[in-house]
């Protein structure tokens, strides 16, 4: 999730309160604008991903309804909760992006 943005619970923390146990694997949703071509978008995520040495597998990308938006969903692990809060300082210098939960 990016900083200062609430999930769909209204809650900032994307497990909820939830005590972590890493390493976690999980879906990390990633919604964009369509400014930008889907394979320059998913190529600027994994190079985030990439640079955190955060292992990544099975992307999908999905558009969205009216087509303004692309839903990019990355089964990721992270190792312990500073790569979670660097993965979403990362992911919040790129523009496009409008939500990652």
């Amino acid at each position: 999730m990016l900083p200062n943005q609430k999930n769909m619970n209204g809650n900032k923390d994307p497990f909820q309160g939830k005590k972590v146990k890493y390493p976690v694997s999980y879906p990390l949703k990633v919604i964009t604008t369509i400014s930008k071509p889907q394979d320059v978008m998913k190529a600027e995520i994994l190079q985030i991903l990439h640079k955190l040495s955060i292992p990544a597998r099975e992307t999908k990308v999905t558009p969205s309804s009216k087509g303004n938006y692309l839903s990019f969903t990355i089964f990721v692990t992270l190792i312990n909760e500073e790569s979670l809060k660097l993965l979403y300082a990362e992911l919040a210098t790129i523009k496009e992006i409008k939500m990652a939960i």
